[in-house]
This record gives C-alpha cells, sequence and structure tokens, in this order.
C-alpha cells in the first residue's frame, strides 16, 4: 500500500515504468496476492522540468487477493483487491482485482481516490479470476467488484476487476470467475515519448506480484 516521494531535483527528462498490480489467481496459489502477471505496464520519458524544485507522487497498486478454491461451497468470502482501486471478488472462487499504479503531482494521503485528477500517467490492474472479460469501462478510478448473491445453494463466485484510468467490468453471472483489466493512461500535454502502452501477459509485480516501478534518469540540468 506505497506512496512515494519522488523529488525532482536536478533533472529534466525522466523515463518512468510503471506496472499495475497484477489480479487475483482464480484457484488458490501458494501466493496470497496477485498470482495473475497481468497488470499493466506503462513506460514514458517525461520532461518534468516545470517541476524542478517539488515532489511528484507514486501510488504502488497492491495485487488482488486470490481466490481460495474454484470448488462451489456455501461459506462464501470476499477477496480483497489490490491497493489503490482494484475490485473485489466474491464467494468461494472469485479473486480480487489488482490496484492501479500511477504518477501524480499532488499527494494523495490516506485515501488515493480523492486526489486522482492530478495524475499523469496511470499503468491499470489486472482482471482477477481468468482476467480478460470484457473491454467495457466501469467507472474512473476503480474495478468493478464481483456481484455477490446465491444461485440455488450456493454463493456465486465473481472476480473483481482491475482499476485505472478507468477501471475494468467484472463478469456477472453465477460463477463468473473473469475480470477485465484497468486502462492505462498518460498526459499527453506532459509526455515526450511513451515508449510502451500495454498490458502484458507473462510480467510479474515485484512482490508477490504487487505492482512496481522503475525512474531513470535520462538529462540533467
Amino acid at each position: 500500500n506505497g506512496i512515494y516521494a519522488f523529488p525532482v531535483r536536478n533533472g529534466a527528462q525522466f523515463k518512468v515504468t510503471l506496472h499495475g498490480g497484477g489480479g487475483g489467481y482464480h484457484n488458490g496459489q501458494t501466493s496470497i496476492y496477485g498470482s495473475n502477471f497481468n497488470g499493466g505496464i506503462m513506460q514514458a520519458t517525461i520532461d518534468l522540468s516545470a517541476y524542478l524544485g517539488t515532489n511528484l507522487y507514486i501510488v504502488r497498486g497492491g495485487g488482488g487477493r486470490n481466490a481460495r478454491t474454484s470448488i462451489d461451497g456455501d461459506d462464501g468470502n470476499v477477496y480483497v483487491g489490490g491497493f489503490n482501486g482494484g475490485g473485489w471478488g466474491s464467494g468461494n472462487g472469485g479473486a480480487g482485482g489488482g490496484g492501479r499504479t500511477d504518477l501524480r503531482t499532488a499527494n494523495p494521503g490516506t485515501n488515493a481516490a480523492t486526489n486522482y485528477a492530478t495524475e499523469l500517467l496511470v499503468a491499470g490492474g489486472g482482471g482477477g479470476g481468468y482476467g480478460n472479460y470484457s473491454t467495457a469501462n466501469y467507472s474512473r478510478y476503480y474495478g468493478d467488484n464481483g456481484n455477490t448473491g446465491w444461485s440455488g445453494d450456493y454463493e456465486k463466485d465473481n472476480a473483481g476487476s482491475g482499476a485505472g484510468y478507468y477501471g475494468g467490468r467484472s463478469m456477472d453471472a453465477d460463477d463468473g470467475r473473469s475480470g477485465s483489466a484497468g486502462h492505462n493512461y498518460y498526459d499527453a500535454t506532459k509526455t515526450v515519448t511513451v515508449h510502451q502502452n500495454t498490458r502484458i501477459t507473462g510480467t510479474a509485480g515485484g512482490n508477490q506480484f504487487h505492482g512496481y516501478f522503475t525512474i531513470e534518469v535520462i538529462s540533467t540540468n
């Protein structure tokens, strides 16, 4: 649940790479969080000379909680979505969605949602469960929570979706264990070159597949 100050003290151009948190796996893995390696990647070279002498802030997205099992059961669980907006899963098999990792100009304080308007870059979180459900938007910032309720004697198992500039949508069904990834974003007025703007399967996060980031100084004042 990290919020990191990024001091701009002696630099003009920086290459910033953000990795969104992975979505939770649909069927209990060794790692508790984010075993789907499906968080978004945003990599850009940004001219930050206008921010010299100030701090920017990176909010690191958390991985979604893995589901305990893929087998229906009557003792439903709720699987937490990743820090920074990941959607929550429901039932026994609905994993949580990953949180977004973003670079912004204002310190978000205790509630990252209240200051998202100052973002410069966003890497969306991965969808929970099987992922890749839909490309439709859910809402600004948050991933969709997995639908709750019962089908006969068993609770529905629905995965949460990843957070992003717009969060992803979750399947609304009985045993709909799929949530989509959140959407990446960059502020075109402050971005010199976008190297990579995609969701890449097979890229793990840093700590049990939570999101992570790297910063490289390209030129100094």
